[in-house]
């Protein structure tokens, strides 16, 4: 009797023990996927497939799985429309504003929004992450937002807004020094210019594209 008296007495600390030491885990698991998603997000994404969700037990930890998830998906090309899966983030980061994550969260919340269809809804998320990253200056990830924008704007053949974010894009690119993302902008300016008949702009700027080869 008293065995099982002690049994009864040490079975919800040990359960409490062991249920800390999955959170702690799976903090460190998150925090390590962060520092590898965007160059393997294959990785990243069969990492938090393995996840056991039920160590996700606070509002910081499920927040930050769901922005990872979601930013893994998209880096996979796997186009999900359910706007649940980066909800927990947006929720999350706007009552804790957190910088970056909190515009990351909007992003692909507006990803997501731009799976399913839903354009207006999609604009004023990228929009949202972009006002969020006023006084920040990762210049890449405003090129990715303002080229958000811009894709929208021509998918609904507003060719002069499209071109408008592009040019905005286009300057972070520079920006940033990033050789690459500056010959991406100038591809999406010139099929800017081209869907306004402005050619000779076009053939200029594909002519920069085929001399950088």
């Amino acid at each position: 009797m008293r065995r099982l008296y002690h049994f009864l007495l040490l079975f919800p600390l040990a359960v409490t023990l062991l249920c800390s030491c999955g959170i702690r885990h799976t903090a460190a698991v998150l925090d390590d996927v962060e520092t590898y998603i965007q160059e393997r997000p294959d990785s990243a994404l069969a990492t938090l497939r393995a996840i056991d969700t039920t160590t996700l037990a606070t509002r910081s930890l499920r927040a930050q799985y769901a922005l990872l998830n979601a930013t893994a998906l998209d880096k996979n090309w796997i186009d999900t429309t359910d706007v649940s899966v980066v909800m927990p983030a947006v929720t999350y980061y706007d009552r804790h504003p957190s910088g970056l994550n909190r515009a990351k969260a909007w992003y692909y919340l507006g990803r997501i929004q731009e799976n399913g269809g839903d354009y207006p809804k999609a604009i004023f998320s990228f929009t949202q992450s972009m006002a969020f990253m006023e006084k920040m200056e990762d210049n890449r990830f405003k090129a990715m937002i303002s080229a958000a924008i811009a894709r929208l704007y021509s998918t609904s053949f507003d060719y002069e807004e499209a071109l408008v974010w592009d040019n905005t894009a286009y300057g972070y690119c520079v920006d940033a020094s990033d050789s690459i993302l500056i010959n991406s902008c100038r591809e999406r300016l010139a099929i800017d210019y081209t869907n306004l008949e402005q050619y000779e702009k076009a053939d200029s700027l594909f002519n920069v594209l085929i001399a950088d080869q």
